[in-house]
């Protein structure tokens, strides 16, 4: 088989690239590894480890249920934190945020009551387990609506202007 003047002159220029191409790559340099300086090295890395180890432990912590004096504060507690109340998954855990982001702190458990998928029987079983006072109770009879029943009377003239 004959090859043409111009077929051997494009397979000496594909082979000039070819070598060209490794001569590059063999002659370049990877940059230089990153050094670390001792004072700043040490103070990122005692970081990140203590980052890490918290981490760490929030993921254990949220993988295990309640210890018997083990209370949650649903003001502050995370999803994943309130995933570890007794009968609250997920779903639940959600409704509690977003409810929370929506109306404000709870005050009492009564205000817990009013999260949709939160019911009597469901409260009854977390109030042991939050750091909430429990909901006010209710006026004696015969007491006037929102008087409380063992406030004392106002000391000094009231200005109702």
């Amino acid at each position: 088989m004959r090859t043409t003047r111009q077929e051997r002159m494009a397979l000496g220029v594909v082979a000039l690239l070819l070598v060209m191409g490794l001569g590059a790559r063999s002659l370049g340099t990877a940059p230089p590894p990153a050094e670390w300086s001792a004072a700043a090295g040490e103070g990122e890395h005692a970081r990140l480890l203590a980052r890490t180890g918290e981490a760490v432990e929030r993921g254990e912590r949220a993988s295990r249920p309640l210890g018997p004096a083990e209370r949650i504060d649903p003001n502050t507690a995370t999803a994943a934190e309130l995933e570890r109340l007794p009968r609250v998954g997920p779903g639940l855990a959600a409704k509690i945020l977003a409810w929370r982001e929506a109306h404000g702190r709870f005050r009492t458990l009564a205000d817990l009551d009013s999260v949709p998928g939160v019911g009597p029987a469901l409260l009854a079983a977390l109030a042991p387990r939050l750091t909430l006072p429990p909901a006010p109770s209710a006026p004696p009879r015969g007491a006037a609506p929102g008087a409380a029943a063992s406030s004392p009377a106002p000391v000094g003239a009231l200005d109702l202007n």
